[in-house]
């Protein structure tokens, strides 16, 4: 499923060549470069770990689903719905661009 939420990520961003964000370096950059334009939440519940970006809210038993999950439907839904506005989630965008990335 990350594969799958990252090449999301990648078009989303307009980033041309193909990023894993499950791998390890790449998922913490992503998430350091992420949390320095809004808030992530990370909590556990009965065993599942549950992630939050704004309204962008996804449990599951993956950490990384959850958080790419959360980001994705961020910067590609109208950012108003998810309690964002258009010039966080341009900024969020252009930051992933921009971030330097291990590819596969």
């Amino acid at each position: 499923m990350t594969k799958e939420l990252s090449k999301q990520i990648c078009e989303i961003c307009g980033l041309e060549n193909y990023v894993d964000f499950g791998k390890a370096e790449n998922f913490v950059k992503l998430l350091r470069t992420v949390s320095k334009k809004v808030d992530v939440i990370f909590s556990v519940r009965n065993g599942n770990f549950e992630c939050a970006i704004y309204a962008g809210f996804f449990t599951d038993e993956s950490f990384e689903n959850n958080f790419l999950n959360a980001l994705v439907r961020i910067i590609k839904n109208d950012p108003i719905t998810y309690g964002c506005n258009y010039f966080t989630q341009e900024s969020i965008k252009q930051s992933i661009r921009e971030a330097e990335w291990k590819y596969e």
